[in-house]
């Protein structure tokens, strides 16, 4: 059991594992190759970085949705309320460390954090700060950067009373920094096949995203460098046959014209003077018979309905309906999406301070 445990937990990340650039390039998917299984049923550690961050803040059908998600998100203002009775206490010395976590966060910007990496790692890590027994909460919860952090597995599983049975403590290896687990507020997305890691919403729309991404590199090649695609060729001949371009000529014309045509800048020219007879053939693909604009929204669509948003909440072309719609869509998305969020975050909050125990709650 724990070295099949051990071979899931390297496959949580499947079709992240090969580098991708910050703009263009499509994204590898299911390549074998890139698995690193673990077998050893003794500790280990898994990081829990690949490339969603780069693919989130560089493509913009996953930024602008999730980023959506996290502002609805930071807009909630957190209440203690009693136990038993469910009134809400006044004034309740735990507020004043939600609303300021951090000297760099206040409750929405943390709030936000959350979300976001919620989303993108499917986990979010907070650190509650050390404090006596004799003190009811810590003095502070300061965020973790999800790049940074290992989290050290036992190898168990299955029959264990508490999580520290099944990890072992997280460490931030570059700065020497070790936690264990009832030292952070561990929050995650469920993920069937790895219950100690959060699943990413990236990795439902793996696809998707490999085809925007692509379609964006299409677009800006036929856009910014048209003299790679063009084909030029000499005209006439004389009575062996065609003229034919000497290598020197050939390598002269892909230069003169790459550098002076090639592209859209203001320093390109519009006008090419030749002392030879030429013919220009442009052989870039139509981008409208490419439908590129189809599968970026298709991606965009995805994760919106990944992230269980409405559609109307965000900037259409149809913008008839857009404030019949936008109310609709508001009420909708905060009841199926960020409530429920609200719900879960206050639970593993509530969970991890004891609240419950202390007779009151968030």
């Amino acid at each position: 059991m724990d070295n099949f445990f051990g071979i899931q937990l390297g496959r949580f990340h499947l079709g992240f594992n090969r580098r991708t650039d910050d703009l263009t390039q499509m994204l590898r998917v299911g390549d074998p190759n890139g698995y690193t299984p673990i077998t050893t049923p003794t500790e280990k550690w898994e990081t829990i970085q690949n490339n969603e961050f780069k693919l989130y803040k560089g493509t913009s059908e996953l930024f602008i949705p999730i980023n959506r998600f996290a502002t609805m998100v930071s807009n909630g203002v957190f209440k203690i309320k009693d136990y038993n009775t469910g009134k809400v206490i006044e004034n309740h010395p735990l507020l004043m460390l939600l609303e300021k976590p951090n000297y760099l966060m206040n409750r929405n910007v943390w709030l936000e954090d959350i979300a976001v990496k919620y989303c993108i790692y499917g986990s979010s890590y907070t650190q509650k700060g050390k404090h006596s027994s004799l003190v009811d909460f810590p003095p502070f919860f300061f965020f973790f950067s999800n790049s940074e952090l290992k989290l050290h597995y036992t190898g168990k599983l299955y029959n264990q009373k508490d999580l520290k049975d099944v990890l072992s403590k997280i460490t931030i290896p570059d700065r020497k920094l070790e936690f264990l687990p009832e030292d952070l507020i561990i929050f995650r997305r469920p993920n069937p096949d790895n219950p100690l890691m959060g699943l990413s919403v990236i990795e439902s729309v793996i696809m998707e995203v490999s085809n925007a991404r692509g379609a964006k590199g299409f677009a800006n090649t036929n856009i910014m460098q048209k003299g790679g695609t063009t084909l030029i060729s000499p005209k006439g001949g004389d009575t062996i046959g065609a003229t034919v371009l000497t290598d020197p000529e050939k390598q002269e014309l892909e230069k003169q014209f790459t550098k002076d045509y090639g592209g859209v800048g203001d320093n390109k020219n519009r006008v090419k003077f030749s002392k030879k007879q030429m013919d220009v053939t442009h052989i870039s693909y139509p981008i409208k018979e490419a439908m590129l604009f189809e599968e970026r929204d298709a991606t965009f669509l995805k994760t919106i309905d990944v992230l269980q948003l409405s559609k109307h909440i965000f900037s259409t072309k149809d913008t008839s309906k857009v404030s019949n719609n936008l109310k609709e869509g508001l009420i909708m998305s905060y009841q199926d999406s960020i409530m429920p969020f609200a719900e879960k975050l206050c639970y593993a909050i509530n969970d991890s301070l004891g609240n419950f125990d202390k007779g009151y709650y968030v």
